[in-house]
């Protein structure tokens, strides 16, 4: 530790000794500082604060008819954009900085530099501070009130603005589904038409399908019915001779012609309720029944007869005929026309079998096509219902965008109150040159210590017997002192007086600045025009500026 006190103490020293150099530098840095900060221009600041009120009595009373703006995000995007190009372009276009400036590169640094000149602060919830920066009061003055105008403006002009932008919007919407619109009321409607027979749901297809086949049912019952009184009828003509031998009464041999009239009536009710109920009905039951007893008792009455037909044949020694003089056989006859009827009856129900048959294909492919049909109803219903909800939308919005126009002209959804108005500044704002005066005298007082400390480090001499005893190996015994003669006395004591009146001087000078910026201010000392004049050309002059 002590070593390293020694060797500071040795540099010290070592400076001390060249204290002149150090108080030259230090005259040179501290006088092209103070210079440059008697040049530094006034700048001045004008500034403004408005309130903005967002408060509106119609907006509770509209709620939920008018269209809402969200007026703090709008006042939040146009104090981030106020300093945006194009702002600025207006504004130097209003306050005519463009007539300042040459070229597309100029412009470009005067935008620079107009944007890092203004601040836009928010000091409460509805507070709006602008201030701008600038060496001509009157110019400060100036950018800000254009700044304010612009504020203003484009808060109140945007939401306008964007009202007749969502307009034009919705108006070309709702044309667009206006026509889609119309365009599916025609396809529903044409597909309605074209399937008017199968909209009526799978329920209703079972039920006739359902129908349809009890009346194929039927149909092939009746079928079976007919050939199986064909097959006996059949039958019974095989064992019944056609002739009868001419002495056997006709009337004895035949069923009683009340009989076949009875049947005949019976037939025909029961055909008759069959065209209007079913074969389950009360009635259709009870004349089917008297049908039956009808017919087995016609059968009952025709075995007699054939049986007595047969007896008779038997007893003749040869079968009967026109030639031998026998007669008709009226059983034969009757049995015969009843094989045609059942004839023409088979015809008509095997016709009626296959009309049902085709029915019943008919419905079921008709039934199976239902799902389809109805799958692509549902989906132009849904395809219309889309549409038309979004052109009820749009109708609604359409509305809601004519009473927030209706509103916009009646109330204002923001007012600005303008709670200090931009003026003309009369006294500087800065630069603060106290503060770079101080700087400049640190930074002359510090460049004359670092100059004579560089000169004593590259000076090849030795100040002390220490530093000598670590520059060589060889033994250092002592060192020999001078005797200061009477003109080197006087030479040293003259340059201490002069280091003395030098630093002196220095420091009261930089005192008289600050006296002079506290009182008046440098740029107001006439002495100094000149001065300021002269370094400001030479810094023009000067490549680095």
């Amino acid at each position: 530790m002590a070593e390293i006190i020694s060797q500071i103490l040795t540099y010290a020293w070592a400076a001390w000794r060249r204290r002149r150099y150090a108080l030259i530098v230090s005259w040179l840095v501290c006088a092209v500082g103070w210079i440059g900060v008697i040049s530094l221009p006034d700048n001045y600041e004008s500034s403004t604060v408005v309130y903005v009120d967002t408060a509106n009595i119609l907006g509770p009373l509209l709620k939920g008819l008018a269209i809402e703006t969200e007026s703090e995000a709008e006042l939040e995007l146009m104090q981030k954009t106020l300093v945006s190009r194009p702002n600025l372009e207006k504004v130097i276009r209003q306050t005519d900085l463009d007539l300042t400036v040459d070229s597309p590169a100029e412009l470009e640094l005067l935008i620079a530099d107009l944007g890092d000149r203004i601040r836009v602060g928010r000091t409460g919830s509805n507070l709006f501070s602008i201030s701008v920066t600038d060496n001509d009061p009157k110019r400060a003055r100036d950018i800000v009130q254009a700044l304010l105008t612009i504020f203003v403006e484009n808060n109140l002009g945007r939401s306008r603005e964007d009202m007749d932008t969502a307009r034009r919007f919705i108006e070309e919407q709702i044309q667009i589904y206006e026509k889609q619109l119309e365009e599916a009321e025609q396809r529903l409607a044409r597909f309605q038409q074209e399937n008017i027979g199968l909209l009526g749901g799978q329920s209703g297809y079972k039920g006739k399908i359902e129908a349809a086949e009890q009346e194929l049912a039927l149909a092939e019952s009746q079928l079976r019915d007919a050939e199986l009184r064909r097959a006996t009828l059949r039958r019974e003509l095989a064992d019944i001779p056609q002739y009868l031998p001419s002495s056997t009464p006709s009337n004895s041999l035949g069923p009683s012609s009340d009989t076949d009239i009875k049947i005949l009536e019976i037939q025909k009710t029961l055909d008759d309720l069959l065209s209007r109920y079913t074969d389950k009905h009360p009635d259709v039951v009870i004349a089917r029944r008297k049908l039956e007893a009808l017919l087995k008792l016609q059968e009952e009455e025709l075995n007699a007869a054939a049986e007595r037909a047969r007896a008779l044949g038997q007893e003749g020694a040869s079968s009967p005929s026109p030639e031998t003089g026998g007669t008709s056989n009226p059983v034969y006859e009757q049995l015969k026309v009843q094989l045609v009827q059942e004839e023409a009856n088979i015809a008509t129900l095997t016709e009626r079998v296959a009309q049902a048959r085709a029915k019943v294909k008919r419905i079921r492919d008709i039934a199976a096509r239902v799902p389809e049909v109805e799958a692509e109803l549902a989906k132009l219903n849904r395809d219309y219902d889309v549409i038309r909800g979004k052109y009820n939308e749009l109708l609604s919005r359409r509305e809601a965008e004519r009473i927030s126009r209706a509103k916009e002209l009646e109330a204002e959804n923001v007012t600005f109150r303008i709670l200090e108005p931009p003026t003309v500044p009369a006294i500087p704002s800065g630069p603060n040159r106290y503060i770079f005066l101080v700087l400049v005298l640190m930074a002359g007082i510090g460049s004359g210590v670092g100059f004579s400390l560089l000169l004593a480090l590259s000076s090849e001499t030795f100040s002390s017997v220490t530093q000598l005893r670590q520059a060589f190996t060889v033994p250092v015994y002592g060192a020999v002192g001078t005797s200061d003669c009477a003109p080197r006395s006087a030479w040293a004591l003259g340059a201490s007086i002069v280091f003395w009146i030098g630093t002196l001087g220095l420091i009261s000078i930089f005192v008289a600045l600050v006296l002079l910026e506290w009182r008046i201010g440098l740029n107001n000392v006439p002495a100094f025009d000149t001065l300021t004049r002269i370094s400001t050309g030479l810094m023009e002059r000067l490549p680095i500026f």
